[in-house]
Order: C-alpha cells, then sequence, then structure tokens
C-alpha cells in the first residue's frame, strides 16, 4: 500500500538531529506516571533511530496548563531508559539556551527529552499551520534540526503548532508507529470482505458515526452493538427499557440518539440482533431476552451469553473485524462475560482485528488479550476521526510536506 507521505525508513538519519514529536501523555497517580505504555509504544521508533546513529529532539506534551496531571517530561525520559539502550537526557526547557545548548550537544544515537511542549505559549495558538509555521517555536527549534518526524498519532486529530507547524518548514516523515497506524486502519476502510463492526463503550455519537460512515457507503457487513449501545438500539427497536435505563441514557447524554439510531437500523440489514442481555439484580448477573419485563426494573450492564455466541458466530465469518469498546461493564466481574466471550473469540479467530479506544486497550489488558488481536491502536479520537474518513490536521501537514 502507497501512502501520501513519507516514511521514517526512506531517509537517511544517520548523523541528522531529527525532531520527533511523540505522544508521551500518560496517566499520573499521586505524582507518578501509572501506565507508561505509550512511552513504552514510541521507545520503538525512538529505539530505530537510535540504532541509526540520529540525534533524537523528543518533543510531547503531559496533560494541560491547570490540569493535575500537567508536568514536566522528566519521568517520562527516566520511563524511556527502561526501553532504550541509548543515553536519555531531559532538559527542563523548550526554546531557551539550556534546550538550544543540550541539542547542539547531542552525539550519534542519544536522545533529548525536552520539556512538555505545552508549556509554551506557541504550542496551543488557534492558528492556520502557515501562521503556526512562523511561531518561535517552530523557527527556534528547526533551525537546530534538520528532520521532523511525527510518531504522535493518538494527537493527529489536534491542529496544534508542534504538530502542523514544523512540515510546513522542514522535510517531514511519519515515525513507525505513525506510519504503522495508518496502515491498519486504511485496511479497515478498504480491506477485505465481509467487514464486521464490533461498537460497544459508552460514547454512542461515536459509535453511531462509525457505523453511519460505513453504512452510506455500502462497506459493512455486520454491526454487532455492545455497551450503551446495546441499550439504545433495544429502545430504538420500540422496546420498553423503563426509568432505570432511560437514567443512564441521561446521565451520558444520549437519549436524543434513540430515534436516529432506529433510522441507521432501517438503513442496513448488517445489524446483527440483540438476542439477550445481562441486567443486575442486587448486584447479580440476570440473563434475560430483550422482550422481558424485568428490562424495565433493571439496568442493562452486559450482552447476553446467546448475544455473544452470536456475536463469534458473526466473527469468524469476518475477514476484517473494527473494535471500539467493551460490550458491558467489565471492570464489574459479574458483568465481564460479554467482553470476554467476545474479545477471546475475535483472538481465536482469523479475522483481521483491529481495536482501538481507551476501555477497549484496558478491557484487552485486563483478560491478557494484547498480543493477539491483529493491531491494537493507541489512538482514541484520532482513531474514530480517521476510520470515519476525516482528515487529521497532523497527517494533512505531512502530505504537504511531501508534496513541496
Amino acid at each position: 500500500m502507497t501512502l501520501p507521505f513519507h516514511t521514517l525508513n526512506e531517509v537517511d538519519i544517520t548523523g541528522k538531529k531529527c525532531l520527533v514529536r511523540v505522544d508521551f501523555n500518560s496517566p499520573i497517580v499521586d505524582g507518578k506516571i501509572a501506565d507508561d505504555s505509550r512511552i513504552r509504544m514510541h521507545s520503538e521508533t525512538l529505539r530505530y533511530m537510535s540504532e541509526r546513529g540520529a540525534r533524537i529532539v523528543v518533543i510531547a506534551h503531559q496533560g494541560r496548563p491547570g490540569s493535575e496531571d500537567f508536568t514536566d517530561l522528566s519521568m517520562h525520559a527516566e520511563a524511556l531508559r527502561k526501553y532504550v539502550s541509548s543515553n536519555v537526557s531531559f532538559v527542563n526547557d523548550i526554546t531557551g539556551e539550556k534546550a538550544k545548548s543540550s541539542i547542539q550537544k547531542l552525539k550519534d544515537g542519544e536522545i533529548l527529552v525536552l520539556d512538555n511542549i505545552r508549556k509554551h505559549p506557541d504550542e496551543l495558538l488557534k492558528k492556520t499551520p502557515e501562521e503556526l509555521a512562523k511561531t518561535e517555536l517552530v523557527q527556534e527549534l528547526s533551525r537546530l534540526t534538520e528532520l521532523y518526524v511525527n510518531d504522535a498519532f493518538a494527537a493527529a486529530h489536534r491542529a496544534q503548532t508542534s504538530l502542523v507547524g514544523f512540515p510546513q518548514v522542514m522535510p517531514s516523515v511519519a515515525g513507525l508507529i505513525m506510519e504503522r497506524e495508518v496502515r491498519a486502519l486504511t485496511r479497515v476502510q478498504n480491506g477485505d470482505r465481509p467487514l464486521a463492526l464490533l461498537l460497544g463503550g459508552t460514547k454512542i455519537d461515536d459509535s453511531l458515526d462509525v457505523a453511519r460512515f460505513f453504512i452510506e457507503r455500502d462497506k459493512v457487513d455486520y454491526i454487532m452493538p455492545g455497551g450503551l449501545l446495546t441499550t439504545v438500539v433495544i429502545a430504538a427497536q420500540g422496546v420498553s427499557i423503563g426509568e432505570i435505563n432511560m437514567g443512564v441514557l441521561e446521565k451520558f447524554k444520549v437519549e436524543h440518539l434513540i430515534k436516529s439510531t432506529a433510522t441507521l437500523l432501517e438503513k442496513s440489514q448488517a445489524w446483527v440482533n440483540i438476542i439477550d442481555v445481562a441486567i443486575d439484580i442486587e448486584g447479580k448477573r440476570v440473563e434475560v431476552p430483550i422482550d422481558d419485563p424485568r428490562i424495565n426494573k433493571y439496568q442493562i450492564k452486559d450482552i447476553g451469553s446467546k448475544t455473544s455466541e452470536a456475536f463469534v458466530e458473526v466473527i469468524n465469518k469476518a475477514k476484517t473485524t473494527f473494535i471500539n469498546g467493551p460490550m458491558g461493564v467489565y471492570e464489574n466481574e459479574e458483568f465481564q462475560l460479554g467482553t470476554q466471550k467476545v474479545f477471546t473469540g475475535i483472538a481465536e479467530s482469523d479475522t483481521f482485528s483491529v481495536a482501538g479506544g481507551g476501555h477497549t486497550l484496558a478491557a484487552l489488558v485486563l483478560l491478557n488479550l494484547t498480543d493477539k488481536f491483529s493491531f491494537v491502536s493507541s489512538g482514541g479520537g484520532a482513531l474514530i476521526e480517521f476510520i470515519k474518513g476525516k482528515t487529521l490536521p497532523a497527517i494533512e501537514a505531512l502530505i504537504r510536506a511531501k508534496n513541496r
């Protein structure tokens, strides 16, 4: 598959000072990084570059100004040292003299992590890429480096200075993670049929947007609703879900989506029927068919066993499967069964499986299935935007850099 932008393996990086935008944004608990999976992920690109003699300047963000997790990147540099064999240093500066001096002193293979890029006032400016290219942030760092590498797919849907400004003035390529994400998600969009969509979790608007995108282009064969979408679909079919379940939809501000869901159900035969669900009766899992009147009294918290089996049967027919969201309240063992059965079914099938979204990844880790999926995306918002066919600003910047 030919990509519309240049990639890291197309250029000679030996001895070159390379500015690498990664996404190190991590959960911070009690002042410490609680999960360094994103740092570990990007270490693959940084290790690749270091082994080829690049002089690497890393830029990344952590939190937002004013938020509790808005910190410097010293902890991130420390975490990175666990995953690379080269020298990793940190400087609490971005475009000042300390940063400039540290960049100039870099030797082949060494990695320098600059401070949180969002500490620089230019990073969050609301301007065009051309205007952002003229900022101090871009002008200063582009003078000190020779190649820009964007590896931050998870932030690619944002039009921030460090993501779209540098490709205006520097030779620019996609890093290994960025390249891999685009290849995998493009394969979902244009891949082998039958295509199955497994849409769970609580972000119903995203799920419906994905379903709508594929339905309108007649590119989907099976749509399996899980998570909160299960309740919405049941309501859209005219089944009474009671005050308790309507209250849940109102809590997540998605009750207004019942009508549009009904329209989508009418537009496509790809929807796989929900046969049964698991309701919560005094903290215990009770499986009932969707026409059981107890749905009016108790909260739906998972798909049922029969529905899980139907989903797995469909997955075994699919050549490509996109997964966004768990099937129920997987954090509670009583309501983990649907997610466990379906995700395990995907892992054991021959389908090309692409999974994404924060809760999806957490469920995969909990079930120890992460390594058994074909591809696990690092993106949340970027993943959904890309899969819906939207143009991501950071990727568009790389494309324009190639065309120039």
